[in-house]
């Protein structure tokens, strides 16, 4: 399995955090969770059923169980953790 997880304050000024504060306002591991799915699924209709979560408030854990599923999944999570102002 591949795996990507870090904890959401620290990507507290990112394009994800300020995506999910407009939805709902917690961007806990949950909340994050949930976008980095509808984003994969959105641009990758394929993944919906290889992405996998052992998330909880504190941390957002996704996993898939190859590589280049992973890739594809990272590519997306690296638009959404950068910081707002980047362009």
């Amino acid at each position: 399995a591949w795996q990507i997880e870090f904890e959401p304050e620290d990507v507290a000024g990112s394009v994800g955090a300020a995506l999910i504060d407009s939805l709902s306002g917690d961007a806990d591991g949950d909340a994050w969770t949930a976008i980095i799915f509808d984003s994969v699924v959105a641009r990758h209709p394929d993944l919906k059923n290889a992405l996998r979560s052992d998330s909880e408030l504190a941390t957002c854990v996704i996993w898939v169980e190859t590589e280049s599923a992973c890739r594809r999944v990272l590519e997306v999570v690296q638009e959404l953790v950068r910081e707002e102002d980047d362009d």
